[in-house]
């Protein structure tokens, strides 16, 4: 799929850099536009994180570390979230300051149809490695 021949004195960065970024821009092709329902990945991201949050709902920052979106970011995608019904947002019980962003139950259904699909992509890629390879590769991918 991504296999291109580098001049034996190419850079190994440089090959490294290339390919994950022509994983990248493949992945993005392979992703069907109406398997998200529309959403953008942040917003998907979003989800999934408060999915697998053990009580499915987290502080704004803590979605926002978990994403890497900034705050301008995480408010606009939090925003269209709330409008759509796919998360809402309380005020947290015990500091009045803070909100408290929980997963809907639309949302817990949005975000298993989304996992559904991107793993059947993922599955496209991966399909070569065998489950130690997987593992190296993402012990490698999380010193990134």
């Amino acid at each position: 799929m991504l296999d291109m021949d580098f001049p034996p004195e190419s850079n190994t960065e440089l090959q490294i850099i290339t390919r994950l970024f022509l994983l990248g821009k493949t992945m993005e092709k392979l992703s069907d536009p109406n398997s998200n329902e529309g959403l953008f990945n942040s917003e998907s991201n979003i989800l999934f994180a408060l999915d697998l949050s053990p009580d499915q709902q987290m502080f704004p920052g803590q979605l926002m570390q978990i994403t890497m979106l900034t705050s301008g970011a995480m408010t606009a995608a939090l925003n269209r979230l709330i409008k759509r019904g796919l998360i809402e947002r309380s005020i947290d019980e015990f500091d009045k300051r803070k909100a408290q962003i929980r997963l809907t139950e639309e949302g817990k259904e949005q975000s298993i149809e989304i996992l559904r699909s991107r793993r059947l992509i993922a599955g496209q890629f991966l399909n070569e490695l065998d489950e130690i390879e997987k593992v190296r590769l993402i012990k490698m991918l999380r010193k990134l």
